[in-house]
């Protein structure tokens, strides 16, 4: 077998495991639209309005109003939750879905003051990306490991990953 086979940088691993652009896209964008906001936690109050380096986070003085986890009132309350969560962005799409959660079991104390349109528009959708989103890439992820897997073992490879690669 030639060497560029054998050590997995020849065609067969590049037909098994394409790069996918989408994937690479989300994870630049992602991260850096993570890093503001931990940006913003961190550094409050000077990332709140009237603070020396508001200028990078002036959305966040309308999200405040919407989700108030963010706001000038949780900061004052001195609530730890906001610069916690900032430190686990690493697990970011786990800590959507409890967010989500936690809102459900307090009856949406912190975001249930919003019109049904200012919920949707300000905070759902804008939140949204950050569950389907890595969904997507651990399945397309998943079915090309799962190939791999069977073209190692010398398998038919009926792949689920080339048709999500079509989409």
């Amino acid at each position: 077998m030639p060497a560029s086979k054998a050590n997995g940088s020849g065609s067969i691993a590049a037909r098994i495991h394409p790069t996918r652009t989408w994937i690479v896209l989300w994870l630049a964008l992602s991260s850096i639209l993570v890093m503001w906001d931990c940006g913003y936690m961190l550094l409050r109050p000077h990332s709140m309005k009237g603070g020396k380096w508001f200028a990078p986070w002036t959305p966040y003085e309308l999200y405040g109003t919407i989700d108030k986890i963010y706001g000038l009132d949780a900061f004052n309350a001195r609530e730890g939750f906001p610069a916690a969560q900032s430190w686990m962005n690493i697990p970011e799409t786990i800590l959507n879905y409890l967010y989500m959660l936690v809102e459900v079991c307090c009856g949406y104390c912190k975001t249930g003051h919003n019109s049904l349109s200012d919920l949707i528009f300000l905070f759902l959708i804008p939140n949204t990306p950050w569950i389907f989103v890595p969904t997507a890439i651990a399945l397309t992820l998943g079915f090309e490991m799962a190939d791999s897997l069977k073209a190692a073992s010398g398998l038919p490879v009926k792949s689920i990953a080339k048709k999500v690669k079509a989409a």
